[in-house]
């Protein structure tokens, strides 16, 4: 990864990681900060999307706002923005339902299969929201790739704490996608350095933990 992309992906974790724990005034920064590393308009707006899916609807639009304030300042200060190209609209010969248990199965690497007792089980309903909202809806969305939309995740589950088999998951889910385990690494460092130092310290270990799982089962 060249040092523009380590910018973005840096951008990408403060933003996620922002959002996520209600920090306005740093996110402000990092939206700067990103816009400058050449995120597009598009890519953001995407990644604040995919965020009230983990951080709820309440920071979600407060983060919303915040890049809509951001994106004014700009403007008034003369810089030009790139929007970026949306989204493509979802397949039409499958259902959201299978499009989203296709994108279920490429970050888990392999089709889950909820046993009798699990969440899906319990609550059926559950896991329909999954795959038809999350994984279709948003995940699916083409204007960002599987692998950034990772990094926005981790960072996220990161920055709220208490979500350790997500996060757990998720870390997975990115060496899957196409992130190295460097690249998994320097998400955690731009936390601990910037957002959250024991979380960030908490991430380390689960990503290490995942690394040595991996290498059993490979």
């Amino acid at each position: 990864m060249n040092s523009n992309q380590e910018q973005q992906y840096s951008s990408i974790v403060k933003i996620s990681a922002f959002t996520a724990n209600g920090n306005l005034t740093q996110l402000h920064a990092a939206l700067h900060e990103g816009l400058d590393n050449g995120l597009t308009i598009t890519v953001i707006k995407e990644v604040l999307l995919q965020m009230y899916a983990y951080t709820g609807f309440p920071r979600c639009i407060n983060s919303v706002n915040t890049l809509i304030s951001v994106l004014h300042d700009r403007e008034e200060s003369g810089i030009q923005d790139v929007l970026g190209v949306s989204s493509s609209p979802l397949p039409t010969n499958k259902s959201r339902y299978d499009i989203g248990t296709d994108i279920q199965t490429i970050l888990a690497g392999k089709p889950i299969l909820f046993p009798k007792g699990s969440y899906a089980d319990f609550i059926p309903e559950i896991d329909i929201f999954l795959k038809e909202h999350l994984f279709a809806d948003i995940v699916a969305r083409n204007a960002v790739n599987l692998e950034k939309r990772e990094v926005a995740t981790i960072a996220a589950l990161t920055s709220l704490g208490g979500t350790d088999p997500q996060l757990t998951f998720h870390i997975g889910a990115g060496l899957n996608v196409g992130l190295t385990e460097a690249q998994a690494t320097a998400i955690f460092s731009v936390i601990e350095s910037d957002v959250d130092a024991e979380k960030g310290k908490n991430g380390s270990r689960i990503l290490q933990q995942v690394i040595e799982n991996r290498q059993k089962t490979a």
